[in-house]
């Protein structure tokens, strides 16, 4: 009884006492489908080859620009681009940190789950099984 007042006050019931019981299990069925979206990669990858392009776009405006009078300026662009570069590459960063405190939540999340209720294990389609692998599952 004590259970059921705690469940209770923590979700409140909604309207009319409705309660979708087969499209809620289905929905915990497929929970690892939600870690596509949870699972990115790429991101610190992704920083890199942008702050290499604007390094190398500052190298290159200058040198064409070289003998030209508005030198001044690409210098003053350029100077720009490599800050938002450095700025990209910081928030790259901070985000890879949220990145892995999210999977973790995510992870745990599944462990609860998996104690009580059915969980498919993932279908990659476009990943290879070395992909799959390191991804962890809760079925």
């Amino acid at each position: 009884m004590k259970l059921r007042k705690l469940l209770e006050d923590m979700f409140p019931e909604n309207d009319n006492n409705k309660f979708d019981e087969q499209s809620f299990l289905e929905n915990v069925k497929g929970y690892n489908s939600y870690g596509k979206s949870i699972y990115r990669e790429g991101l610190s990858d992704t920083a890199k080859k942008l702050s290499e392009i604007a390094k190398n776009a500052g190298i290159h405006a200058v040198k064409e620009t070289e003998d030209s009078f508005d030198k001044i300026t690409v210098g003053r662009n350029m100077k720009e681009l490599k800050s938002y570069s450095e700025q990209f590459t910081k928030v790259a960063g901070e985000a890879h940190g949220l990145q892995q405190r999210m999977e973790s939540l995510y992870e745990d999340m599944g462990k609860v789950l998996s104690r009580y209720y059915e969980i498919d294990e993932p279908t990659e389609t476009n990943e290879s099984e070395e992909d799959v692998d390191e991804k962890k599952t809760w079925g």
